[in-house]
């Protein structure tokens, strides 16, 4: 205690001989009694080696050597959830580089009950030095907290750094990091899920068996912004799923990983929380949360209410957004650019397009030299005005693309407007992490205002329907001396930014609004659609298909699991091809399977296509069929309001054949049961899960118009369909 007491502040040398002197009491209480009971059912025990924290569903096991997190167990059933050996396994800190728990030395625990009396806490203590030994230079605190009567624990820390001697520089605090090591949930078939978007490169499919992931350790995209950061695991034989997630209420993004052998998982998330750190200042990290449930759906329900709770939707949606059929148009693909696009827009409004989103119009595109100058080669601003009003003539709305990431290294703004922008700690311009742009700070009012000025100009120049929302991922921090906010906030305050341009835009718009290309379910809050679909979405689950590794019932559950983890009402817009298809990954043309995908998006959800780039082919001009075949579905969409605005139901429309996606779309007047195959071959389903006191469905083809139909029993219905065969049928 000498020790400790010579090199902290005396606020915290109080804080520390309290909790010292509340660890005194609760261990001769251990003493007398050998448990202690808090809020109901949640209780200690403790012994000399080990402590143990539970309710009456969950025990935690601590090491009182060392502190390590030793294991949790679940009640009903009896089973090993998890289990570790140190302190580093389960959770750490980075600083200036440095991961830091293996340098940590065990100083005592104590437990209090929150503020609310909601949950008991059990916090951890470690004194971390720069060898592992001698003076402490920061202090760390592990916090798990049980609920009575729950199946949930919630975990976070909390670092202050020591001022051991005057005029200490500042640390460049990176971060924190979680792990569940060694997940077992017993014997039996353990299925692994991760909800989010298809990625060649970290792609796992809805209930994939662990010991297909054996040997694999893979990190997926970060969350909330371009993913959802669930890691789950089920063991359906005992009844048991265990799902983590962060909590960070869409402030700063953590990024998920997971590393499998053949009996155990280990589930992993890295939170993006920077700050330059001085002496005597503490960080938190944003919560933990592990979530223990009979089933996968009842995880996705509590992850839900997670999202209502920390990031609500953006309220007051256009009544249009419902009715939206969009096609993506590159300008320079058309012969004399905006003419050339005014003159094909009678043709797509008579195939059923209502809305067009137009790529970049400006100078530098994507790599933006000037957002307010019309690529010459494209046409003049009045040519693009024109455009616009022969759209809205047609009955068209319009959405410009919207980069907000920063400016290509040879834009005049650097040097005109070099207040916009992340600076490195020698004043240097930030590079962005992926497009390399020099990028701009999202949390600066300078910058924001400037965006706001843009948007006011496009809306009163133009008369546009909103943004498409290009690359808005959380993209790192600013490490400037000169900031007056944390270093995370001028990468991650995209909302905040967004916030602001929209309600520019309404002012002007009050219908106008935002569509986000990125996947995770922060955009809700600032934009009326969100992307479900990444660029190699469409492409690598054909590929996926054609070599036997997914089925139809995958992309089924894919929507499913994503669909549960977001409050309803949360609009997805689906895609097969978007014009960063061939850019990075691949296209291998209109096929009929291709096509088939392309009903599925366009009953379940907001549909989204691509006009054609005259660099990467093929077209959809090419094959007069492709038009034609997006013509019959788009008329059956319309003819069917529920696929508009119905409900979706899926889980419980169940398909016997998993080349068979099925599922339904209803309104309270009527719901409208669809199947369509992904199969080269004939094939035949038995689907149950249809409510109906119909003794007999009439199914229509959109393609043919021929009808088939079919008995409806308790056991369900049976079809047969032909290749690629889409069915609807009302009831």
């Amino acid at each position: 205690m000498k020790l400790l007491s010579t090199i902290l502040p005396k606020a915290f040398c109080l804080w520390l001989l309290f909790a010292s002197a509340l660890e005194t009491i609760v261990q001769a209480q251990v003493r007398t009694w050998s448990t202690n009971r808090f809020l109901e059912d949640v209780y200690t025990l403790e012994s000399p080696d080990r402590l143990l924290f539970g309710n009456r569903h969950l025990e935690l096991e601590f090491v009182r050597t060392n502190g390590a997190w030793a294991s949790c167990r679940t009640k009903s059933p009896v089973l090993l959830a998890f289990s570790s050996d140190i302190p580093a396994q389960s959770f750490d800190c980075r600083i200036n580089g440095q991961w830091i728990m293996e340098r940590a030395v065990y100083t005592g625990h104590t437990i209090s009950i929150d503020k609310y009396r909601d949950g008991v806490t059990l916090a951890l203590r470690y004194g971390i030095s720069a060898t592992g030994s001698g003076t402490f230079t920061h202090v760390v605190e592990s916090h798990h907290t049980l609920y009575p009567g729950e199946y949930r624990i919630d975990r976070m820390a909390r670092l202050l750094r020591l001022e051991t001697q005057p005029g200490l520089p500042e640390e460049k605090f990176e971060g924190f990091s979680f792990t569940i090591p060694n997940i077992d949930l017993g014997e039996g078939d353990r299925l692994v899920d991760v909800p989010g978007p298809f990625d060649p490169r970290n792609f796992v499919p809805a209930a994939t068996p662990l010991y297909k992931l054996s040997g694999r350790t893979i990190t997926f995209h970060s969350a909330p912004d371009t993913g959802f950061g669930i890691l789950a695991l089920s063991n359906p034989a005992k009844e048991l799923t265990l799902a983590t997630w962060i909590d960070t209420g869409g402030e700063v993004s953590y990024t998920p990983s997971l590393k499998a052998d053949t009996n155990t998982i280990n589930f992993r998330h890295f939170i993006s929380r920077t700050y330059r750190l001085l002496p005597n200042q503490a960080v938190e990290s944003d919560h933990q949360r592990i979530e223990f449930a009979p089933r996968l759906t009842e995880a996705l329900a509590e992850y839900r209410a997670m999202v209502q709770q920390t990031m609500p939707q953006l309220p007051d949606k256009p009544e249009w957004v419902n009715e939206l059929i969009l096609l993506e148009v590159m300008p320079a693909y058309y012969t004399n650019g905006f003419k050339g696009l005014a003159n094909r827009l009678e043709f797509y409004r008579d195939v059923g397009f209502n809305a067009i989103y137009l790529m970049p119009h400006w100078e530098g595109g994507y790599s933006p030299l000037d957002l307010y100058k019309v690529q010459a080669q494209l046409g003049t601003e009045a040519d693009l005005r024109t455009m616009v009003d022969k759209a809205h003539a047609l009955g068209m709305r319009v959405l410009f693309d919207m980069v907000i990431h920063g400016f290509n290294e040879k834009s005049p703004i650097l040097k005109s407007r070099p207040d916009l922008f992340m600076r490195e700690e020698n004043g240097t311009f930030i590079r962005h992490p992926t497009w390399r742009s020099v990028t701009t700070d999202w949390a600066s009012t300078i910058y924001q205002n400037y965006m706001k000025d843009l948007v006011r100009n496009d809306l009163q120049k133009y008369g546009i329907d909103g943004y498409r929302v290009d690359a808005a991922a959380f993209k790192g921090p600013n490490w400037s001396r000169h900031l007056h906010y944390p270093a995370y906030r001028s990468g991650s305050a995209a909302p905040d930014l967004l916030m602001g341009m929209l309600s520019t835009m309404r002012e002007t718009n009050a219908q106008a609004i935002f569509l986000s290309e990125i996947f995770g379910p922060l955009y809700y809050t600032v934009c009326d659609l969100v992307h479900d679909n990444m660029t190699h979405a469409g492409q690598l689950f054909l590929e996926l298909y054609d070599s036997g590794e997914v089925t139809a019932e995958h992309y089924k559950l894919h929507i499913a699991n994503v669909l549960d983890a977001l409050p309803a009402g949360s609009q997805r817009v689906y895609f097969a091809r978007n014009h960063d298809t061939s850019w990075f990954y691949r296209f291998k043309g209109y096929t009929r399977r291709f096509m088939a995908l392309d009903a599925i998006h366009v009953f379940f959800g907001t549909p989204e296509f691509f006009a054609g780039d005259p660099k990467n082919g093929p077209h959809p001009d090419e094959d007069p069929a492709v038009y034609n075949y997006y013509r019959k579905l788009f008329s059956f969409r319309k003819r069917y309001p529920e696929f508009a605005r119905g409900s979706i139901e899926l889980r419980n429309v169940i398909s016997s054949n998993p080349n068979v996606f099925t599922g339904i779309r209803s309104s309270a007047e009527r719901s409208v049961l669809v199947a369509i195959s992904l199969s080269s071959q004939e094939e035949i389903v038995r689907i149950s899960g249809v409510n109906s006191t119909e003794t007999e469905l009439v199914f229509e083809d959109p393609l043919d118009r021929k009808k088939t139909v079919a008995p409806l029993s308790s056991q369900g219905i049976e079809l047969k369909l032909k290749p690629f065969q889409v069915l609807i049928a009302p009831f």
